[in-house]
């Protein structure tokens, strides 16, 4: 799995649901491979039951507190990569899409890098030895 959408979550029942939404349709969108992970960190409302309804998997978290529900969705997290959100609408799905791309620019630079090296070394090699062309 290459994303996991991670949003740790505490009596977010009226915005939950829309915000779980935008993350899936994001990964549909774009054709991602990925999860919405919902950490519920005891929520006393139908959080939970609304993120699940809106295709978020949900774990809980005992632990109190947001750090403790990162970390805990890091560790359960599937994907290999993972960006946090809130689970009140505050981030924008849309905005996320160049980062996805990084990982492929990198490789395409180590790719052009590579290429870029073995023709300086090919003409430092014709030139140092005199190979005609």
């Amino acid at each position: 799995m290459e994303l996991t959408i991670l949003m740790p979550c505490l009596n977010e029942e009226n915005t939950i649901e829309g915000c779980v939404r935008q993350a899936v349709s994001f990964l549909h969108d774009y054709h991602i491979d990925g999860e919405v992970l919902v950490i519920d960190n005891g929520s006393t409302d139908a959080s939970a039951k609304r993120a699940l309804h809106a295709g978020a998997k949900v774990l809980s978290c005992d632990r109190k507190g947001y750090g403790n529900a990162l970390g805990f969705g890091l560790k359960h997290s599937a994907g290999k990569y993972v960006i946090m959100a809130d689970c009140d609408c505050s981030y924008s799905f849309e905005e996320l899409q160049p980062f996805l791309f990084i990982e492929m620019r990198l490789q395409l630079f180590r790719c052009q890098k590579s290429h870029i090296r073995n023709v300086l070394m090919r003409v430092l090699v014709d030139r140092w030895y005199r190979i005609p062309r």
